[in-house]
């Protein structure tokens, strides 16, 4: 029923199989004890041999074609984070552990990227964003867009040390910023640090 539910509502914001997929694992047991048990029920019931052969078979083909269908999906779904944000939170634990250990690192909120680059660097207590953390709006505003804030002045008073930066606009006004310089290029990720 959620499946079909599914196919007539708006579309899942991620993958729909994932909704289906715990009554799936939920009715798997119960579909195999009713394959086991398929030959006693007919039996029961008065139905000829090959009868109760060709039903079993056909719901065990049924069975089989469906999961020989749906495995395929295993492998499509990627495993962990893109190479370069995984380099960016190592560069930056290096970093961390050069430099005093109150200076912040600032991240651009990306969709779950900053996740691993926040648990690479193995010092959550420094990180801050250049937007607000709301899970329901990914499209707010950067912070370093905003026209009457000087850039400089804001790092400084947030005793912000490096930035990582994906977005190509956010990365054009930080290399215009006097006080930051290009460290790393990792990427898609630009590394600066705060002179």
């Amino acid at each position: 029923m959620n499946s079909i539910a599914n196919i007539f509502s708006a579309p899942a914001s991620a993958a729909p199989d994932r909704f289906s997929l715990f009554y799936t694992t939920l009715f798997l047991p119960y579909g195999v004890a009713g394959i086991f048990g398929l030959p006693q029920i007919t039996r029961r019931l008065n139905f000829g041999k090959y009868i109760q052969l060709t039903g079993t078979l056909l719901l065990i083909s049924f069975l089989f074609i469906g999961i020989r269908y749906n495995t395929h999906k295993i492998f499509q779904f990627p495993v962990g984070m893109p190479e370069d944000t995984i380099r960016t939170g190592y560069f930056l634990n290096r970093m961390l552990g050069t430099y005093p250990k109150s200076s912040k690192i600032l991240i651009e909120l990306r969709y779950w990227d900053f996740q691993a680059i926040r648990a690479l660097t193995g010092r959550e207590d420094l990180i801050i964003f250049d937007r607000n953390l709301d899970i329901y709006n990914r499209n707010l505003p950067s912070i370093l867009t905003e026209p009457s804030l000087s850039i400089c002045d804001f790092l400084f008073d947030q005793d912000v040390k490096w930035l990582a930066l994906q977005d190509e606009t956010l990365k054009t006004i930080a290399a215009q910023q006097h006080c930051l310089s290009l460290r790393k290029d990792i990427g898609r990720w630009k590394v600066f640090e705060v002179k």
